[in-house]
C-alpha cells in the first residue's frame, strides 16, 4: 500500500524467500522511514474520524508503525554492537 501512512508498499509474504540469520549492515539499509510524519498524520486522521470502524483501522496503522519502529530500533542496536545479558548475568546483577 502506497500513500501517507506508508513509505515504501507493502511486500507480500508469498514473494518472501526464507528468513535470512544475519542482520545487514547499517550502510546497506534503505534510509529509515520517517516515523514521525507518519505519527501526525494518524494521529490527524484519528483526530478528525467520527466512524469507529475507521478509528480502529488507524489504530491499526499505528500499531503496525509501532512495531515497524522498534523492529528498526533492535536493528540499529544489535549492528551498533549491543547484545542482551545472558541469564545468569541478570540474576547477579540483581544480587
Amino acid at each position: 500500500m502506497i500513500g501517507p501512512l506508508y513509505d515504501e508498499p507493502d511486500q507480500l509474504i508469498e514473494d518472501a524467500e526464507e528468513p535470512q540469520l544475519e542482520l545487514p549492515r547499517l550502510e546497506a539499509r534503505p534510509a529509515p522511514p520517517s516515523v514521525r510524519s507518519r505519527l501526525h498524520v494518524i494521529c490527524a486522521l484519528y483526530a478528525h474520524t467520527p466512524q469507529p470502524d475507521r478509528r480502529l483501522a488507524l489504530l491499526d496503522h499505528l500499531e503496525r508503525l509501532t512495531l515497524e519502529a522498534a523492529e528498526l530500533l533492535a536493528a540499529h542496536l544489535l549492528a551498533s554492537g549491543w547484545r542482551p545479558q545472558a541469564p545468569d548475568d541478570v540474576t547477579s546483577a540483581a544480587a
